[in-house]
C-alpha cells in the first residue's frame, strides 16, 4: 500500500499528464509521450494510475512512477521524496539477519552513472486554427522545454488528433485576418512556416500568415486560394527542408498570388540550421 506522500505524488502526476493534453478513461490516461527524443504530435502514451505504470505504444518506452528505465515522475519534471511501505507479513517487513561476511568476500558494485534529469517545461502555447471564414478547425499545442526540443500535437475541442483531416488541407494560420485588409492595400504579406514565426512577424506590425503542416508537407493549392491577388513574400527557415517547403509553395502560388518573392533577411543563415524568422527577430530586435 502507498503511504500518504506517494498518494500525493500520484495526484501530481495525474495533474501534469492532464496539463499535457491527457484524456482520462477510468484508470487510463492517454497523453503525449514524455520521452525528450520523441516528438509525439498524436498522443500515443498510456498511464495507468491504479498500477502506477506507463507505456508509449509508438516508441515502446515504459516505466513506473519512480522505478524502471524511464520513471514517469522524472520525465514529467516532478520532484520526488517518497517510499513504498512493505506489506505486513511480507519478507521485506521482517528483516532476516545476514551472517557477517569477511572483507575479502565483500564485493563493491561499481556506481552507476547518474541519469540526467528530464527537461523542465518552459511554456505551453495553444494556437487556435481558423479557416478564412473564421470557423474553428483545430488547436495546435506546443510545449517548449529548457535545453530540449519542443513537442507539438493537434487537438480538436480537447480531443487529440485531427479526426482524419490531412495536414495538407489545414488552413493557413491567420488566414481569417485577411478579410481585414483595406481595399487597394497591396503591401506585401509574409508567408511563414509555423505559428510562432507568424506571430513574431505580426509583432513587428506586418501582415503575416503561416503554414501549419510542417516543413515536409506542402499545403494543397486550394488552401492557398485565400492569397488570391496578394503580393506574397515567402520566408523559408534555414536549411534544405525549409527551403524546399517554401519553393514548393511559391510554385503553387503561380496564377494565385499577384506577385511572389523569397524573403530571408541578411545574416539569418548565421543563426544555424533550422533557424527561422522568429529567431532572427529575437537576435536583431
Amino acid at each position: 500500500m502507498f503511504n500518504q506522500t506517494l498518494e500525493e505524488l500520484q495526484i501530481l502526476v495525474e495533474r501534469e499528464v492532464m496539463a499535457r493534453g491527457g484524456i482520462k478513461k477510468g484508470f487510463e490516461y492517454r497523453f503525449p509521450c514524455p520521452m525528450p527524443d520523441h516528438p509525439d504530435e498524436n498522443p500515443s502514451a498510456n498511464y495507468n494510475s491504479e498500477k502506477g505504470v506507463w507505456l508509449c505504444r509508438s516508441c515502446s518506452s515504459s516505466g513506473g512512477l519512480l522505478k524502471g528505465k524511464n520513471p514517469l515522475c522524472e520525465l514529467l519534471g516532478i520532484e520526488t521524496n517518497t517510499t513504498r511501505l512493505p506489506r505486513p507479513g511480507s519478507p521485506s517487513a521482517t528483516p532476516v539477519p545476514k551472517p557477517p561476511s569477511s572483507p575479502s568476500s565483500t564485493l563493491v558494485a561499481p556506481k552507476a552513472e547518474p541519469k540526467p534529469p528530464p527537461p523542465k517545461q518552459k511554456s505551453r502555447t495553444n494556437y487556435e486554427l481558423l479557416d478564412p471564414a473564421g470557423n474553428y478547425v483545430a488547436t495546435h499545442v506546443r510545449l517548449d522545454f529548457h535545453g530540449a526540443p519542443k513537442k507539438m500535437w493537434w487537438e480538436i475541442n480537447g480531443k487529440p488528433g485531427l479526426g482524419g483531416i490531412p495536414t495538407s488541407k489545414l488552413p493557413l494560420y491567420g488566414s481569417e485576418r485577411l478579410s481585414e485588409r483595406e481595399p487597394g492595400d497591396d503591401t506585401w504579406l509574409y508567408l511563414c512556416e509555423g505559428e510562432k514565426t507568424t506571430d513574431a512577424v505580426r509583432g513587428l506590425g506586418l501582415r503575416a500568415v503561416g503554414t501549419t503542416c510542417g516543413a515536409h508537407v506542402v499545403p494543397d493549392r486550394e488552401v492557398l486560394q485565400c492569397l488570391d491577388g496578394l503580393r506574397v513574400a515567402c520566408c523559408p527557415d534555414v536549411g534544405g527542408a525549409g527551403e524546399a517547403h517554401i519553393q514548393s509553395i511559391m510554385a503553387l502560388l503561380q496564377g494565385i498570388a499577384a506577385d511572389t518573392r523569397r524573403f530571408q533577411p541578411e545574416g539569418m543563415r548565421k543563426l544555424g540550421e533550422g533557424a527561422d524568422l522568429a529567431d532572427w527577430i529575437v537576435a536583431v530586435y
